[in-house]
């Protein structure tokens, strides 16, 4: 049986590039500091993404017996550390000029740890190893090369969310505006943290 690799690569891009928590809260804080003030978080997304896919492919299938008594914690400390993500980006869009050029930036830990708490990237390891890669590989190196591929297209992803972030940053210059579609991407946010636990 050949590899699906069509279906594959539709799968990791739909889910890779639709609006998720790590895409979400990149586009807030593009919008907010711009790139560079951003890059430290997307690469601490990124390299929390390539650990949780690598456990992923390592644990796809035992993971999947026990995922009914884990999934429920996952869900709940997930969406609420969604929760805070939403209350820090509209926080940081109320302050004034002065202030947000003191607030503090959004850190590697920050995005490392988003990648453990969104249940998001959780599930979508575990499907895309035990559907798509599982059935076709077994070697532990050639599981990490696809846990490394799929984090750098999760990476294109959060950077091009936060490039239009700071676009919208530079197109927009009433701060009102800015408020405004901060409070959006917040509401997002929370409605994933929402969506997570119904």
């Amino acid at each position: 049986m050949d590899f699906p690799l069509l279906p594959f690569v539709i799968y990791v891009f739909v889910t890779t590039f639709t609006p998720g928590p790590n895409n979400i809260s990149a586009a807030g804080f593009g919008m907010k500091l711009g790139y560079k003030k951003t890059l430290l978080f997307l690469v601490g997304i990124f390299s929390g993404f390539v650990l949780v896919m690598a456990l992923s492919a390592l644990a796809s299938e035992a993971v999947q017996e026990f995922l009914p008594e884990i999934f429920p914690f996952i869900k709940y400390a997930g969406s609420a550390y969604i929760l805070w993500l939403a209350f820090n980006l509209m926080k940081n869009s109320t302050q004034d000029e002065n202030k947000a050029s003191e607030a503090r930036n959004p850190t590697f830990i920050t995005g490392l740890i988003l990648q453990f708490a969104n249940p998001k990237v959780i599930v979508y390891g575990l499907t895309v190893f035990s559907t798509f890669i599982r059935p076709y590989f077994n070697n532990t190196g050639t599981l990490f090369l696809f846990s490394l591929l799929l984090a750098v297209c999760s990476f294109l992803s959060t950077s091009l969310w936060t490039t239009l972030g700071s676009s919208l940053n530079r197109i927009i210059q009433n701060p009102k505006g800015k408020r405004y579609i901060a409070f959006i991407l917040a509401a997002l946010l929370v409605y994933s943290a929402i969506a997570i636990i119904w």
